[in-house]
């Protein structure tokens, strides 16, 4: 059952304000107005991101002679099943063609005893999601257009922006520069992963606008 968790964000930042989170989309042009957050990631009990040699070594098996696109693993997700273990990696994916831009993923492969088998990939739908209670998966768009968004070259979480109470965020996946800038990271709120969407004005106000929910 969906639980519904309203959260107040009270950090300053210099002249801006954090207002609460939601499943309501940003508006390109203006803020939007405090909401709650509703929780509904199903995420392993214990959230470990790091990429242990171990969890590499089983990552570059997988990927062993996939052409056409480079996948490079950010954050250990969790396992979606224990008989076999299937490991979840966020990756961000690179077409190996000239001038294309990178996108985020998601990755899924299983240690089946004598080798990996790639069980999914699926990419992140960084706009749609910002309109969703669930993050989208589908196919990559990786086409340039004014004023859609861009993959964050450093995922660096500048705290500055980012602060929302009770939430690790541990990379920026994305910006979008409107009337100020969207922002989108992938965070842990109790053992839930989440994507978290905030926008800047001009003015310095920042709010938390919407939660995409990521099941594992």
């Amino acid at each position: 059952m969906k639980k519904l968790i309203s959260i107040l964000l009270t950090a300053a930042i210099g002249a801006s304000v954090i207002t609460a989170c939601d499943q309501q989309a940003p508006a390109e042009t203006n803020a939007p107005e405090e909401t709650t957050i509703e929780e509904t990631a199903a995420a392993p009990a214990e959230i470990n991101p790091e990429i242990t040699d171990d969890l590499r070594n089983l990552f570059d098996t997988g990927m062993e002679g996939l052409m056409g696109v480079g996948y490079e693993p950010i954050l250990f997700l969790g396992t979606a099943s224990d008989n076999p273990v299937e490991s979840v990696f966020l990756c961000r994916a690179q077409v190996v063609t000239p001038d294309e831009p990178s996108y985020w993923a998601i990755v899924s492969m299983t240690d089946i005893g004598d080798g990996v088998q790639i069980q999914d990939i699926e990419a992140i739908d960084i706009a749609a999601s910002s309109t969703a209670s669930d993050v989208v998966l589908g196919q990559p768009d990786t086409e340039v257009q004014l004023g859609s968004w861009s993959p964050a070259q450093d995922s660096y979480v500048d705290p500055e922006i980012f602060n929302v109470d009770g939430v690790t965020a541990y990379a920026l996946l994305s910006t979008q520069v409107v009337s100020g800038t969207n922002y989108c990271y992938i965070g842990v709120d109790g053992n839930n992963w989440n994507l978290y969407y905030l926008y800047a004005d001009l003015n310095g106000n920042i709010e938390c606008t919407n939660v995409a929910s990521l099941a594992i």
